[in-house]
């Protein structure tokens, strides 16, 4: 396995995507890239500049955030900020994320729908055992 230094940046974007769509976030943070798409540039650079009190705070974003927080991932994205591109891409993941989530949640969903029929037909055949 990868360490999380040696992330490519679509497996950045990927990871980012995931925690956003597992936080229930998708659509602000849509609006919020999109609206930003402009200022992507200066973001970056404030990323950067915020960069040596997100390491300070370290400990407390990995708690906040979990496990999977490294400041080296950090500034590897706060650079990936910096390319308009970059931001489409992440866009795109965090969208692609969000589909594949509504997918799982519509067969898990499909699932406890069929169990309860399931159940429900036991009862009636139960019932009808009982009454005979």
């Amino acid at each position: 396995m990868t360490s999380k230094a040696e992330l490519t940046d679509q497996e950045i974007l990927d990871r980012l995507a995931s925690w956003v769509v597992a936080k229930r976030m998708t659509a602000p943070a849509i609006i919020f890239l999109e609206s930003h798409r402009p200022l992507s540039f200066v973001g970056s650079q404030a990323m950067i500049a915020a960069g040596p009190i997100a390491h300070f705070f370290e400990p407390f974003l990995q708690h906040l955030i979990g496990p999977g927080y490294e400041h080296a991932v950090y500034k590897r994205f706060a650079g990936l900020m910096e390319d308009r591109d970059n931001v489409e891409r992440m866009i795109i993941a965090i969208e692609r994320e969000n589909q594949a989530a509504r997918v799982l949640e519509r067969e898990e969903k499909a699932k406890r729908k069929a169990l309860k029929r399931e159940a429900k037909e036991k009862r009636k055949a139960l019932r009808r055992a009982r009454k005979e």
